[in-house]
């Protein structure tokens, strides 16, 4: 003869001091065994795990983005550096000029 599941209960409530050992009966497997909670816990790292590698990927394009930005403003700097340059060399050559012929 098979127990109903009152009768189980109060046997195993009987035979149980600590209530979360009694009440698993109530609880769906994948929950006592936690399944659910693994699966929850997996599922949230692969969440995480996506976040992070869009960030990786958005910071990624920024450093490139600066990097070229950089590189830019180097080769500016460079034209700037040659074309003070050749102006100090000529503002030197006229006030050579210009002090040889008021002596």
């Amino acid at each position: 003869m098979m127990k109903t599941t009152k009768e189980i209960m109060s046997d195993e409530d009987a035979d149980c001091k600590d209530t979360l050992m009694c009440s698993y009966v109530l609880l769906p497997r994948h929950v006592r065994n936690g399944s659910l909670a693994k699966r929850k816990v997996k599922d949230m790292v692969q969440v995480e795990r996506k976040i992070m590698l869009l960030r990786n990927f958005e910071l990624y394009k920024k450093n490139k983005m600066i990097m070229e930005e950089n590189e830019r403003l180097r080769q500016i700097t460079l034209l700037l550096n040659k074309e003070n340059q050749s102006l100090l060399s000529q503002l030197q050559k006229l006030s050579s000029s210009n002090s040889e012929s008021t002596a």
